[in-house]
């Protein structure tokens, strides 16, 4: 794991007519659990994204542990080389993979070899009681066996830190 300063980080969408998250400072300790609660549109999912690099900060600066890796509207650290997983609240599930493929997504983008892949997604399916499933299409899943494909897909990857939303 990995501990995240977050220091004076604002957003502001619409050329600064909507601020999503306004001078946020927080740190999260190495190994911490953290959440954030709050009404729809009160910045969640944004503060979420800057974290795991797919936004920047409008200003402010984030760190994992001592480094820098986004300040003032920059990304300094892609979201590729943060290792971080993810599940939003609408899964992001491929629709043309079954569950498998879904799961060893970012094994099979980080060059893994086939057989490290099935182990790590068959551990994975097994823990979430989804094993059985594998070989279905999200569109065959229920609702719950879809949350639980997103949230091994962010599991299966060695990660300093994982994100979830709505959960």
């Amino acid at each position: 794991m990995v501990k995240i300063i977050v220091k004076n980080i604002s957003k502001v969408f619409k050329k600064g007519k909507v601020i999503a998250l306004d001078n946020v400072n927080i740190t999260i300790e190495n190994g911490e659990r953290f959440g954030i609660l709050g009404p729809s549109g009160a910045g969640k999912t944004t503060f979420m994204r800057i974290i795991a690099g797919l936004d920047v900060p409008s200003t402010g600066e984030l760190y994992f542990d001592d480094k820098l890796v986004a300040s003032n509207g920059k990304l300094l650290v892609p979201p590729e080389d943060r290792k971080i997983g993810i599940v939003f609240q609408t899964w992001a599930l491929y629709p043309n993979l079954t569950a498998f493929e879904n799961i060893a997504f970012p094994l099979t983008n980080m060059k893994m070899s086939k057989e490290e892949i099935r182990k790590r997604v068959e551990e994975v399916a097994k823990i979430l009681d989804i094993h059985h499933v594998l070989n279905h299409l999200p569109r065959e899943l229920s609702g719950g066996q879809q949350q639980r494909v997103a949230l091994a897909r962010a599991l299966v990857k060695e990660v300093q830190s994982r994100l979830g939303e709505s959960f």
